[in-house]
């Protein structure tokens, strides 16, 4: 099994402003969840195929859907809040990330 490192600086700014947030993003699993769905969505019962074309996120209770790490594989491997809204990067430019070491595009050969 493969270990994946971060900064820990990283992970305490994320953690702060994931805490902060008063809205969070759900994770494709938390969209399923009927603990975090509105009341009224409940009572539609609704079929798993129905939530996946509407992942808008208009069925969920977003003061339910707890503060948070999504762990992201797209451009190299990274951590990011799920916090609203998006943060931004220390130096203004783009997202406040955390790639795993050694899997950064552009820095690591075999990101």
């Amino acid at each position: 099994m493969a270990t994946l490192s971060f900064k820990i600086s990283d992970i305490k700014n994320m953690a702060e402003h994931a805490r902060a947030a008063k809205e969070h993003r759900a994770c494709l699993d938390q969209h399923f969840d009927e603990n975090l769905w509105k009341e009224e969505f409940k009572k539609r019962k609704v079929s798993d195929d129905e939530i996946f074309s509407e992942l808008n996120g208009s069925h969920l209770d977003g003061d339910k859907i707890p503060a948070g790490f999504w762990l992201v594989k797209d451009q190299g491997v990274y951590l990011m809040s799920n916090g609203l809204p998006v943060d931004k990067a220390p130096d203004g430019k783009g997202m406040n990330i955390s790639h795993a070491k050694g899997l950064k595009p552009g820095v690591d050969v075999d990101w």
